[in-house]
């Protein structure tokens, strides 16, 4: 899991001021980017936005007998 887990937070800094912007013009963009589903959709359709879904759901689990 490791690597997994290594991949996911490496991911954590990635767009951390839309979730919490810390100057006014960061506050503004979001903002911004929240009253235009356009611009949003566009934003989650980018390649980067497309590497971290891939990212988040890159676990694959072994397949496991069931306890009898």
């Amino acid at each position: 899991m490791r690597p997994f887990a290594e991949r996911n937070q490496a991911l954590a800094t990635v767009g951390g001021t839309i979730v919490t912007p810390t100057t006014r013009a960061q506050v503004d963009a979001r903002n911004a980017l929240l009253r235009d589903p356009e611009a949003m959709a566009k934003e989650l359709a980018t390649a980067e936005a497309e590497a971290r879904r891939t990212t988040h759901s890159s676990l694959t689990l072994p397949e496991y007998t069931p306890a009898p």
